[in-house]
Formats: C-alpha cells, sequence, structure tokens
C-alpha cells in the first residue's frame, strides 16, 4: 500500500502518525511504521520510524526526496544510500536535508531494503526507481 500527500498535508499527516503509529502494510507482512517527519521547509529535516516484521540485522531503510521540477533524490547522501535499523528495536532515523533545496520536498520515499542490497544514488529520478521497488520489502511514499 502506497500513501501519497501533497505538501501541504504533511503537517497534518504528522500529527496523524504520531496518535496512530502509522504503518505501510498488514501485520503480517514487513512494514514501515513512521514516528516522526520534520515539518515542510524546516531544516535540518529528519524522519525517524520502525521496520516492523523484518530482521533489523538483515534489514536496512533507504530514502528519496521528491523537490518539484527537480525529481527523486537518494537521501542522506550518495555516499550513504541507505541506513541500517537499530539492531534492539528495528529504529531508524534520516536525515532529509542535505542539500540546499531539500527542504523544499513535498513527498518522501521510505524503502526497507535486505541489507546485502547495493542501493545506487539516485538523482532527478523523474520517480522512485522500480529497481529499488522491486528490492523492497516494505515501501511507505507520503
Amino acid at each position: 500500500m502506497k500513501t501519497f500527500a501533497t505538501a501541504l498535508l504533511v503537517p497534518v499527516l504528522v500529527l496523524a502518525y504520531a496518535q496512530t503509529g502509522y504503518s505501510s502494510a498488514s501485520a503480517t507482512a514487513a512494514s514501515i511504521q513512521l514516528d516522526s517527519i520534520s515539518d515542510y521547509g524546516w531544516s535540518p529535516g529528519y524522519v525517524t520510524g520502525h521496520v516492523i516484521n523484518a530482521s533489523p540485522t538483515t534489514t536496512g531503510v533507504t530514502a528519496l526526496v521528491f523537490v518539484s521540477g527537480l525529481g527523486w533524490f537518494t537521501k542522506p547522501y550518495c555516499v550513504q544510500t541507505s541506513v541500517p535499523l537499530n539492531a534492539l528495536d528495528g529504529s531508524f532515523s534520516i536525515l532529509l536535508t542535505t542539500g540546499v533545496v531539500d527542504p523544499t520536498a513535498t513527498r518522501v520515499a521510505i524503502l526497507a531494503v535486505p541489507s546485502t542490497t547495493s542501493v545506487p544514488c539516485f538523482t532527478a529520478s523523474a520517480s522512485v526507481p522500480p529497481e529499488l521497488e522491486r528490492d523492497a520489502i516494505a515501501e511507505l511514499i507520503i
């Protein structure tokens, strides 16, 4: 299941996620639970959450931000295209605002991938790369 939101809805969605612990899939499949996301325009901007029903020692998380008129960009950096999960609880925190225009991003994609996956750097991609979606065990787009 994919969730989409515009920049105007992000603050409302963050409040809803904080109150409900929104998850991207059913309880039996791997899913991404969003704990918090920084407000539009905020820098530094972070997204935090948990990957549920996946081994924290063999799963990582990658994120992309969409900047209108430019496309999707890998975060936090091209030299660090994914982050490991906390081995104790499956949590993650990703810095989203590493570029000058990143605080104007209107969408964020978060994908849980096997830690053996080599995630390439994506810059100005027209869509969330299909090869990344194919390798993902869970995906959340807001």
